[in-house]
């Protein structure tokens, strides 16, 4: 917990009170000044504000998955376009990777359903032996390979994790000290006088600490619910997705229908077929990766929040304590006139 500079004028206090009662003879102790006489000539500091930041922003998942489940050369043929060589280069080695798929096999393919894309994508799924084996090689062509982007890195989210792990979430402590010593009694009765003035600073300095103790740990509590809103939005993403790729496929096979002969579009049928398959073969491996992406997104998120908000309460409490030396300097420097006007001779005694 923040040491308030409150703390370290209590015990000047108490320390020039015991000063005082060890001298031989009492005092005639000084009344308190009135606080508005003491700050009534002081030029009042703007009031310390703590507004909440405008944030980071969230991860656009839809952009994020859409990179993930797309091919982007399908999104690139347009109605009226004639198939590009690439798609009819690709679609044809593959049928030939396919020559010796079983006759069961090669029906599942020219009729290609969702259900069973749907069961090669999902690894909770035994696939056949036979399946597996065709899907691994189609997915090592050449001609293939270049099509599947490749799950991104994201860079600095260890660095990241240290830097707060490593952080302390307590603020400096202030320290505040007097210099009473063997004051005389004149200048200690001075002192006493202007005790007023010193918690008035000092109870400034706890309120605008307490307010923003109270805005970075709801700002923390904020961050985290975040996080665990965002990764609940991850799991959202997945085989919902699955149908939009199915409807590509659907989309490139009419616009073959439109532009190719009856036995054309057969063979390219089951072709699509292949390749439709071996997507999904290409998702079952990689989908749990872009998951496994997001969700360190979400915590790339969440500690540049927490970075955030580190920041601002630094910031904010250098402001605090820039406020209150002003206000202690305003009032020992009234008490270094009065003890050069009454003391004279005596060093003064400060907060």
């Amino acid at each position: 917990m923040r040491i308030s500079k409150s703390y370290g004028l209590a015990w000047v206090l108490a320390t020039g009170f015991l000063i005082g009662c060890s001298s031989q003879e009492e005092p005639a102790v000084r009344a308190e000044k009135d606080v508005s006489e003491i700050f009534r000539d002081m030029k009042k500091l703007p009031a310390i504000e703590d507004p909440d930041p405008a944030g980071i922003g969230e991860p656009d998942y839809e952009e994020i998955f859409d990179r993930a489940y797309s091919l982007k050369f399908l999104d690139e043929i347009k109605a009226g376009e004639q198939i590009p060589p690439q798609l009819e280069a690709l679609l044809k080695a593959l049928n030939e990777q396919a020559l010796q798929v079983s006759p069961e096999l090669k029906e599942k393919f020219s009729q290609v359903t969702l259900d069973f894309l749907v069961g090669i994508v999902d690894p909770r799924n035994p696939l056949d032996p036979r399946l597996e084996e065709l899907l691994k090689a189609m997915l090592a062509s050449e001609k293939l390979k270049p099509l599947f982007g490749e799950v991104p890195v994201i860079e600095g989210l260890e660095e990241l994790k240290a830097a707060h792990d490593g952080s302390s979430l307590e603020g400096n402590p202030s320290n505040a000290s007097g210099t009473a010593g063997l004051a005389s009694e004149c200048a200690l009765e001075i002192y006493i006088g202007f005790a007023v003035g010193a918690r008035s600073c000092a109870l400034e300095l706890e309120n605008n600490l307490r307010l923003i103790e109270d805005n970075y740990f709801r700002r923390i509590g904020e961050a985290q619910e975040r996080f665990e809103n965002r990764n609940n939005k991850i799991t959202g993403f997945g085989l919902e997705k699955l149908p939009l790729v199915v409807n590509q496929f659907r989309r490139i096979l009419t616009l073959i229908r439109e532009n190719s002969s009856q036995e054309e579009v057969a063979e390219i049928r089951s072709n699509l077929g292949y390749l439709a398959a071996a997507y999904a073969y290409h998702l079952r491996i990689k989908a749990p990766l872009w998951q496994q992406y997001g969700l360190e997104l979400n915590e790339w998120y969440y500690y540049k929040e927490m970075e955030l908000v580190a920041k601002i309460r630094l910031e904010k409490e250098a402001e605090a304590d820039s406020a209150f030396q002003y206000c202690i300097d305003w009032v020992n420097g009234q008490i270094k006139e009065e003890v050069a006007k009454n003391c004279p001779g005596d060093e003064p005694v400060l907060y």
